[in-house]
């Protein structure tokens, strides 16, 4: 037990070192969105190109911080890429409606294309190196989770060494599926990619109904052997998933996991698992 309470507050302290700024992204920037996609009812997807004309540099799995004006008054929230660093010239950021959330609500009914947004970024270490030899990646996403596995998945596809991806992705419905017709059309021309999708309210004759947890997750991937495993999703999810790949046998290093942090200032959108939040690699 000393050993499991050790792990979670080691976990938790590099959690919070990765979540500090790295001094190299500080610059602000400013960004003027060109189209605002629709992703579901509550999802949409900002467009965006660097105002300057420069291009903007990143990983995929980062996320930027994006200052919005709302009634006269500045607020800061981060999202995740949903784009690949691949589509040279611009970038694209994925933003889920947060119940009660001010700024996620606000750019799901109201951004549009000609937004001005200054952002600061990149941040992020929910990254693959672009000289990783691993041949199986399971990526695990939950909700608006999705979004950084997206930036991940489409970079792979891109990659000249395309290596076996597998990814499972929980939602309620099938209306609360983001990416799905992306998704879709990445597997046609990324045939090492499979996805699954696991929905807590499937229609009748669904093949994978139910939560995605840790152990329909093991279950579902089957060998965890000489596999890396990037999770992102609601807080409960990861906790669950981690903890069952490392009951499995999985070593932590073969385990990245990307948290949704709430914002620390006074009155800033609430709800600990969507993606009006401050993410950070774990």
């Amino acid at each position: 037990m000393i050993g499991v309470i050790a792990g979670y507050f080691a976990r938790r302290r590099k959690a919070w070192r990765l979540l500090r700024p790295q001094k190299a992204a500080t610059r602000s920037r400013q960004m003027t969105v060109v189209e605002v996609i629709r992703e579901t009812a509550d999802a949409v997807s900002l467009r965006m190109v660097p105002s300057d004309g420069l291009p903007l540099a990143y990983e995929a799995g980062q996320f930027l911080t994006l200052a919005v004006e709302i009634e006269g008054v500045t607020h800061r929230r981060s999202y995740s890429f949903s784009s690949s660093p691949r589509e040279q010239g611009e970038a694209t950021v994925t933003v889920k409606r947060v119940e009660g959330g001010l700024v996620s609500n606000w750019l799901n009914d109201h951004a549009a294309s000609g937004l001005e947004l200054t952002v600061t970024g990149p941040w992020g270490h929910f990254t693959i190196d672009a000289d990783d030899d691993c041949s199986h990646y399971v990526m695990l996403a939950g909700g608006s989770g999705i979004t950084p596995v997206m930036s991940l998945a489409a970079d792979l596809a891109a990659r000249e060494r395309r290596p076996k991806v597998d990814l499972l992705y929980g939602n309620r419905s099938v209306s609360d599926i983001i990416f799905q017709d992306r998704l879709a059309k990445l597997q046609e021309v990324y045939p090492e990619l499979t996805v699954r999708h696991v929905l807590e309210e499937a229609p009748d004759g669904w093949e994978r109904p139910g939560r995605l947890n840790g152990d329909r997750a093991c279950e579902l991937i089957g060998d965890l052997q000489g596999k890396r495993f990037y999770v992102c999703g609601p807080e409960p999810m990861m906790d669950s998933v981690g903890e069952a790949l490392r009951h499995a046998g999985v070593d932590e290093a073969a385990i990245r996991m990307e948290r949704f942090v709430a914002p620390e200032a006074a009155g800033a959108d609430g709800g600990p698992h969507e993606a009006e939040l401050a993410c950070t690699g774990e």
